[in-house]
């Protein structure tokens, strides 16, 4: 097992079940509705520290190479697994996750009152920052 690969999974799992569930079932049911929001709460904590994760072992990468001491190439090829999983398992939530947060969060839904739709556009602040977080840069 790697370096946060539960985490990985974790998200990789619910981006699937995202996947999975036609668009159209987001506009007209309110249990897709539910496992988006479900998905949003668990999100918003884990797509900004797997962002982080990566950012580090850029910065990592970066400051060693600066450095002129290389990583052993065990270390490094580990370090560029990592990063590239990362940016995979981010980008692959955030395709699926911007078509469907406009159709749950736009305030039309009658099973969502105020304090429901003020906690999840909360939460989707959180993870579209995240998501808005450049990772190509190394």
């Amino acid at each position: 097992m790697s370096f946060c690969d539960e985490e990985f999974q974790r998200i990789e799992a619910y981006t699937r079940q995202l996947e999975q569930i036609p668009l159209e079932k987001f506009e007209t049911s309110a249990e897709a509705r539910a496992i988006f929001i479900k998905i949003l709460k668990q999100a918003k904590d884990d797509i900004p520290w797997i962002v982080e994760r990566v950012l580090d072992r850029q910065e990592i990468m970066e400051e060693e190479n600066l450095e002129e001491e290389n990583l052993e190439e065990e270390y490094r090829a580990l370090d560029e697994a990592f990063i590239a999983r990362g940016i995979s398992v981010r980008n692959r939530f955030a395709e699926c996750y911007a078509l469907i947060q406009e159709i749950v969060l736009n305030e039309s839904h009658e099973e969502m009152n105020a304090l429901d739709i003020k906690d999840a556009i909360s939460d989707a602040v959180c993870v579209e920052d995240a998501l808005a977080t450049d990772l190509m840069h190394s």
